[in-house]
Formats: C-alpha cells, sequence, structure tokens
C-alpha cells in the first residue's frame, strides 16, 4: 500500500487531480458559508427551495462557474432563474460570483 501511495505522490496527473478537487471543495465550502452565514440569516423568511444557493443550485455553480452577470443569464436557463428570491439574487449574486472568480484556477 505504501508503494502505492509513493506512487501516486509522483504522478503529476494524480496529483492535478487532487488539487482540482481540493479546490472545488474549498469552493463548495464557501458558498455554504455564504449561504449559511449570510443568505439565511438576511432572508429567514424565504422558502429553502427559492434560495439562490440552496443545495441543488449551489452544485450547478460549481459545475457551471459562472463569474460574471451575463453568465447567470447565459447558463442557467429562464425556468431555473425565476426560480430563485429576486431579493437574493440582487443582493448576492455578484458575491457568488466573485467567489467563483476567486477559484478560476478549478
Amino acid at each position: 500500500m505504501r508503494r502505492i501511495d509513493d506512487l501516486l505522490e509522483t504522478d503529476p496527473a494524480y496529483q492535478a487531480e487532487k488539487k482540482q478537487v481540493s479546490r472545488i471543495d474549498a469552493l463548495r465550502q464557501r458558498l455554504i458559508a455564504l449561504r449559511e452565514d449570510e443568505i439565511k440569516p438576511a432572508f429567514p423568511d424565504s422558502p429553502a427551495e427559492q434560495g439562490l444557493l440552496r443545495k441543488s443550485l449551489l452544485e450547478e455553480f460549481i459545475v457551471k462557474r459562472p463569474r460574471i452577470r451575463a453568465d447567470w443569464f447565459r447558463v442557467f436557463p429562464e425556468s431555473v432563474r425565476t426560480s430563485v428570491d429576486s431579493k437574493q439574487v440582487g443582493r448576492y449574486l455578484d458575491r457568488v460570483l466573485a467567489i467563483i472568480a476567486e477559484c478560476s484556477g478549478l
């Protein structure tokens, strides 16, 4: 087992994949923290299914990685965009996009 670990540690492809997974995890944690620490307290009465960073939409942000508002309109269908609390979009979309842009090495 140690031999396999040693080989993996010297494999550039494995290291690149490991780094990408780490960055994705960091992005996910930052978006979850934004949702839990700021968005939910700011909008306590908003239904969870209309949340800007509800679980399903958070994963789409991670996969699609929009970085500017134009991307929000380009990569998310209207049905998704209109299902989100517009006040949350107005107040937090730019922050979400900035976090994704900061993690641009993904």
